[in-house]
């Protein structure tokens, strides 16, 4: 295990592509952090830099407070996973034991090792099978055990390790993973663009886009306080609703319609967007929309112009002449034209500056 730095981390490919634009990134020792972003965002970038597959352009890169900007991926000690489950044309006992031959390992403490990883990732009955005539979640299995098989890993980098793994095999495979962290306890970095493996992978996540590392905290830290509103509509199923608005007194002015907040929040709004208060933005989960078909004092009327059946919810959108939004709600007696009724808790809200940036 080991902690890993990234400090002003810049890297630009030929043609003035910036792929990376100063970052600064701590993974603690011992943590599972995800690194999630949309493609191209620059995250396979970023762990081709940390496993000494590219040299950044500027910045430097330090294990356990060691720069290792220069060395080579050999003097790292970083277990690689990629996209495509790389094997090779070799049954599954050669494939364990090739890294092994490499140390310089004794016959016998190969087949120590690959008897170990074999039967805690469960390819004890694969060994003498061609790697190449497995299915993908296998052969991802064996990548991951031939990443993990040397021991003494500073990190696991796992770049979008379940993209080319079928839907139906990807269970297999994220247990195959959790397994490996719970024994070896060593940090990891797990990459993708899919939200739902970031939060069921990782203890923490960062947030990429275009080249820059948004947010990192817990996976709570992200979902109820996103630092804008990228973050704020990136991550969720559905994204956060955000809306333009104008303060106005103690009232949010959506144009076609109004609420009232309590003048702390009024007052905590004109202290933090000093420079405007006409174009600021509203942000509120649509779990936290109260919804109801009965009208209630001070709920805004809107109007459902769509249904989705979602486990155990329904995903409804709502319109109100220009506006529209989305409310997720644990009940299934709302349908398309429904008129309803909309409530937003003062607890619930995230207010957001004219640049995008929270600010309370």
């Amino acid at each position: 295990m080991a902690e890993i730095r990234l400090e002003d981390i810049t890297h630009i490919y030929p043609g003035n592509v910036v792929a990376a634009r100063e970052v600064n990134w701590t993974i603690e020792d011992g943590v599972a952090a995800a690194l999630l972003g949309p493609s191209g965002c620059g995250k396979t970038t970023l762990m081709k830099i940390i496993a000494g597959i590219l040299h950044p352009t500027k910045g430097r890169i330090f294990i356990e407070g060691e720069d290792i900007t220069d060395f080579p991926i050999e003097r790292r000690r970083l277990g690689m996973v990629f996209q495509f489950p790389t094997v090779y044309s070799m049954s599954v006992y050669e494939n364990l034991a090739f890294p092994l031959k490499n140390m310089g390992l004794q016959t016998s403490e190969i087949r120590k090792r690959i008897k170990e990883v074999s039967e805690l990732l469960g390819l004890e009955e694969v060994l003498n099978l061609p790697a190449l005539s497995l299915d993908p979640g296998t052969r991802q299995k064996v990548a991951l055990a031939r990443a993990v098989i040397r021991g003494r890993l500073n990190a696991l980098i796992l770049d979008e390790p379940l993209t080319n793994v079928p839907p139906e095999e990807r269970m297999k495979v994220r247990l195959a993973i959790k397994t490996v962290r719970k024994v070896y306890k060593t940090t990891m970095i797990f990459v993708t663009h899919d939200q739902s493996e970031a939060f069921s992978m990782s203890e923490k996540v960062a947030i990429m886009n275009e080249g820059k590392i948004l947010q990192y905290g817990t996976l709570d830290e992200v979902y109820e306080n996103p630092k804008n509103t990228f973050i704020a509509y990136f991550v969720g199923h559905p994204g956060m609703n955000i809306l333009s608005c104008d303060l106005k007194n103690n009232e949010l002015d959506f144009g076609d319609f109004s609420i009232i907040i309590p003048e702390t929040m009024s007052q905590a709004i004109r202290e933090r967007c000093k420079h405007s208060t006409s174009r600021i933005y509203f942000g509120i989960r649509p779990e936290y929309v109260l919804v109801d078909t009965v009208r209630k004092p001070g709920w805004i009327n809107f109007r459902c112009i769509g249904v989705e059946f979602g486990e155990n919810k329904l995903i409804l959108l709502l319109k109100k002449e220009n506006t529209e939004l989305q409310a997720s709600v644990p009940r299934f007696d709302i349908r398309e034209g429904d008129q309803v009724w909309l409530y937003f808790p003062e607890d619930k809200i995230k207010i957001f500056d004219s640049n995008g940036n929270l600010v309370l």
